[in-house]
């Protein structure tokens, strides 16, 4: 009776042992900062798929330079603020990418149209559904989860602060960042049905997206789960830990 009454006891023992290392290795070696888990939340919200097309959850972007032609009718106040949106977007989108507006259209594989909508469908006539209701809208498309062309539509007919917010948008979800939220009233990305948003800059935590998209250590074809521990991974390693 004693030997088995020992032998319950170290069974006991041996299991409570065996949770806690499991409890242990289930919990990240680095603690996230409160922005850090902002961001990796919001990564997963913003940047897994898009809004139309029923396109997979995962992670895409650009493996190649983005190369702007810009189009249709536009002034040097639209220039100005293309040209100020993609430098702050090269910031954080170095070492592994970078865009430039190009004057030679066969050399670009992104065309960016300033205009009105009829000026655009007279382009895309397949692009009238799309632009109904509409301001500005982009379009993708892909190999293998590697984004390789996209086509910017901003409508220059309504408020120019609507035309800021639009053209940083829609570059950004070109990028790869490709759905609204409703979380944050201050990011170029929000959107709810009654509110269209209209930030007319880039938030912190919307560069720290697109800085996340483009690290090195990111890779293109991350469901949640994959994109959840490459961000912690991503992360951890900045630390030096």
């Amino acid at each position: 009776m004693h030997t088995n009454t020992r032998l319950l006891t170290l069974a006991m023992l041996l299991a409570v042992f065996i949770s806690a290392c499991s409890k242990d290795e289930e919990t990240p070696a680095y603690p996230l900062t409160s922005f850090e888990s902002q961001a990796k939340a919001y990564f997963k919200e913003v940047a897994l798929g898009f809004e139309s097309g029923g396109a997979s959850e995962i992670t895409r972007r650009w493996e190649s330079p983005i190369r702007i032609f810009v189009g249709g009718n536009y002034s040097p106040q639209h220039m100005d603020e293309l040209n100020l949106t993609v430098a702050q977007l090269n910031e954080v989108m170095a070492p592994t990418n970078y865009i430039e507006v190009v004057s030679d259209t066969t050399q670009s594989n992104c065309y960016f149209h300033f205009g009105s909508a009829e000026s655009y469908i007279e382009l895309f006539p397949d692009m009238r559904n799309s632009l109904r209701g509409n301001v500005a809208y982009f379009n993708v498309w892909w190999l293998n989860d590697e984004i390789n062309r996209s086509r910017i539509f901003i409508d220059t007919t309504v408020e120019f602060y609507k035309q800021q917010s639009t053209i940083r948008e829609e570059l950004a979800q070109s990028l790869g960042l490709g759905k609204d939220s409703p979380l944050y009233p201050n990011s170029i990305f929000y959107e709810t049905a009654t509110d269209g948003g209209f930030a007319t800059s880039y938030s912190s935590l919307d560069l720290e997206l697109v800085r996340l998209l483009y690290h090195p250590m990111m890779e293109i074809g991350l469901n949640e789960l994959g994109t959840d521990g490459r961000i912690n991974s991503i992360y951890q390693a900045e630390t030096g830990e």
